[in-house]
C-alpha cells in the first residue's frame, strides 16, 4: 500500500492554485456586492412606484365614491320621475271614457 507523504515545498502549481482561489473568491465577492447594490436600487425604485400608486389609488377611491353618490342621486331622481309618469298614466286612464 503506498504511503501518503506531505511535501512542504511550494511549487508553481501550488501558487497558481492559491492565486486562482483568491481571484475566484474576489470575483465572487464583487459579483455578490454588485447584485446587492442592484437589488437595493430595484427596491428603491419599486418603493417609489408603490408610494405614487398609493396616492393614485386614494384619488381613484375618492372619485369612485363621489361617482357613487352622484349615481345614487340620479337613480332617486329617475325613480321619482317614473313614479310621476305612472301616476300621470293612471290619471289619464281614469279619465278616458270606455
Amino acid at each position: 500500500m503506498p504511503q501518503i507523504r506531505f511535501n512542504s515545498d511550494l511549487s508553481l502549481g501550488n501558487l497558481l492554485t492559491l492565486l486562482t482561489l483568491l481571484v475566484g473568491m474576489a470575483s465572487g465577492w464583487q459579483i455578490m456586492a454588485s447584485s446587492i447594490q442592484e437589488n437595493r436600487r430595484m427596491i428603491d425604485t419599486l418603493s417609489t412606484r408603490i408610494e405614487k400608486s398609493e396616492g393614485k389609488i386614494d384619488t381613484t377611491i375618492k372619485n369612485l365614491s363621489d361617482e357613487r353618490v352622484e349615481l345614487a342621486r340620479a337613480l332617486a331622481e329617475l325613480k321619482t320621475e317614473l313614479r310621476n309618469l305612472k301616476d300621470a298614466v293612471a290619471s289619464l286612464s281614469e279619465r278616458r271614457p270606455d
